[in-house]
C-alpha cells in the first residue's frame, strides 16, 4: 500500500509540475500577447505610411517620366512639365533672337578713344544645340533625387 501511496504522490508532484510548466507557458504567451497588442497599431501605422511614400513616388515618377520636372529653368522659360517637343519650342524662339541680335563689344584702353564693336552670334560661329538642351533638361529630371524634388515644390 505503502508503495501505492508513493506512486500516487509522485504522479501528483509530476501533474503538479506539469500544471506549472503549462501556467508558465500561458504566461509567457499572454506577455506576448499583450506586446504585440501594444506594438500592433504603430507597426501598421509606419506600414501604412511607407506605401503611401512608395505610392507617391509612382506616381510621380510616371507622371514626370518623359517630361521635365517643375521648376527647371532656361533664363527665365520655365520648363516645367514640359513633354520633349515643347521643351525645343519653348527655347527656339530665344535661341533665335539672341543668334540674331548684335552683340556690343566695347573697349576702352588707358589712353585713346573708346572703341565699340557689334558683332553677331552668325560672325563668331555662335549656335545651340537644342536637342542636347532638351535632353539635359529632361536628364536632369532624371538624376535629381525624389526627394529633393519633392521638397523643394
Amino acid at each position: 500500500m505503502k508503495t501505492k501511496e508513493i506512486r500516487s504522490s509522485e504522479s501528483q508532484v509530476e501533474h503538479l509540475s506539469r500544471i506549472k510548466s503549462t501556467r508558465e507557458r500561458l504566461k509567457k504567451i499572454r506577455e506576448r500577447i499583450h506586446l504585440w497588442k501594444r506594438i500592433k497599431w504603430p507597426i501598421i501605422g509606419i506600414g501604412a505610411v511607407l506605401v503611401l511614400f512608395l505610392l507617391a513616388f509612382g506616381i510621380y515618377s510616371i507622371i514626370y517620366a518623359k517630361t521635365a520636372y517643375r521648376n527647371v529653368y532656361i533664363g527665365n522659360i520655365d520648363l516645367g512639365g514640359k513633354k520633349k517637343s515643347e521643351i525645343i519650342n519653348a527655347v527656339k524662339p530665344k535661341s533665335d533672337e539672341f543668334l540674331n541680335s548684335q552683340i556690343v563689344l566695347k573697349y576702352q584702353p588707358e589712353s585713346g578713344d573708346a572703341k565699340e564693336y557689334q558683332i553677331s552670334g552668325a560672325d563668331v560661329g555662335l549656335s545651340y544645340n537644342l536637342e542636347e538642351t532638351r535632353d539635359r533638361c529632361t536628364k536632369l529630371a532624371a538624376a535629381e533625387t525624389f526627394l529633393s524634388a519633392f521638397i523643394s515644390n
